[in-house]
């Protein structure tokens, strides 16, 4: 996933986290509404924030590229985190109720390959939610073009129906996607009405893993 992410880049303006925001809260409350209980994964944990919150509700673990950040879990929150890059390193397969990957998938070179070691590491039956820049519409694409001169470690910012293709072939469905704007760096809202393809900055994504034998 290129060079490593230090300290330096979870301090900046557009990345300092509170852990107990919003935006985190809002995230979770959405988990919440598929799934309750099991084993949650969170891949890009950055610092914990997320994490910890889940933690009152699920089983949970961590993984990140960045060495700080796994450190920052562990020393912090006393919770379960270990280096690994989806892109390179294998996971355990299907031990995993629900994985979220907020904000990650675009910093990759190779979503398409991550997707699936994703769609492995869940059990049959598992979800796996998060977010990537939404690269269409009115709002979404000059949002992602400012955001990809921002932050240069963005390597993969697609349009939704790229995605949707990554997702289909890695086996996921179904398949939903709505909009995310965010309000400052701890804060958003969801937007589920069709509008959202012209006004989100994000895409956020909701796959189920197949039970065995449906379609």
């Amino acid at each position: 996933m290129g060079k490593p992410f230090d300290a330096g880049y979870y301090r900046q303006v557009l990345y300092r986290e509170i852990p107990n925001s919003p935006r985190n809260r809002r995230r979770l409350a959405e988990v919440l509404r598929h799934r309750v209980g099991g084993r949650l994964l969170e891949v890009g944990c950055a610092e914990g924030g997320f994490l910890n919150l889940a933690a009152s509700h699920f089983d949970v673990e961590g993984i990140d590229v960045s060495a700080y950040a796994v450190r920052a879990v562990q020393e912090r929150y006393g919770l379960r985190a270990a280096v690994a890059d989806i892109e390179k390193d294998r996971l355990e397969r299907g031990p995993y109720d629900v994985i979220v990957a907020f904000n990650v998938l675009e910093h990759l070179a190779d979503p398409t390959a991550a997707v699936a070691r994703l769609f492995d590491a869940l059990k049959a039956g598992g979800l796996m939610i998060g977010s990537v820049p939404n690269n269409g519409g009115l709002m979404g694409r000059p949002a992602t073009f400012i955001a990809n001169r921002l932050d240069r470690t963005h390597r993969s910012t697609f349009p939704p129906a790229a995605w949707r293709a990554r997702f289909e072939a890695a086996g996921f469905a179904p398949i939903r996607f709505f909009g995310e704007l965010n309000l400052g760096r701890n804060r958003n809202l969801f937007i589920r009405r069709p509008a959202w393809k012209q006004a989100a900055f994000a895409l956020v994504f909701v796959c189920e893993k197949p039970l065995p034998g449906l379609p």
